[in-house]
């Protein structure tokens, strides 16, 4: 994704079904524009360590996000300005079957 004119953004995760006791972990990715490969900033660490967690997480990315990100539940995030090009990645950690969808928005 091309964030050209934006300084952060947040990525919003929205789990509806977890199966058993499988794992989401949302990570932001800078490219290296030299060798084209991927590099990761940002991670929400495991979402979804039981069946019952479903909700909303929200990756924070923002210059001096500081302190909020701990303040807030469910809010993970990073104080780096937004690269020019990245990407956001869902890792499951197993075949389970997980209903989400996962939203951006970019903050100026």
């Amino acid at each position: 994704t091309n964030s050209a004119k934006a300084r952060g953004a947040l990525l919003i995760l929205n789990v509806t079904a977890v199966t058993a006791v499988q794992t989401l972990t949302l990570t932001l990715q800078v490219k290296d524009p030299v060798s084209a490969a991927y590099a990761t900033l940002a991670t929400t660490g495991a979402i979804g360590t039981t069946a019952t967690a479903t909700g909303t997480y929200v990756l924070a990315v923002y210059p001096g996000l500081g302190s909020l990100a701990a303040a807030l539940t469910a809010l993970f995030g990073t104080a780096l300005v937004l690269p020019y090009t990245w990407r956001a990645q869902v890792v499951h950690s197993g075949g389970g079957n997980f209903t989400y969808s996962l939203g951006r928005v970019y903050l100026h």
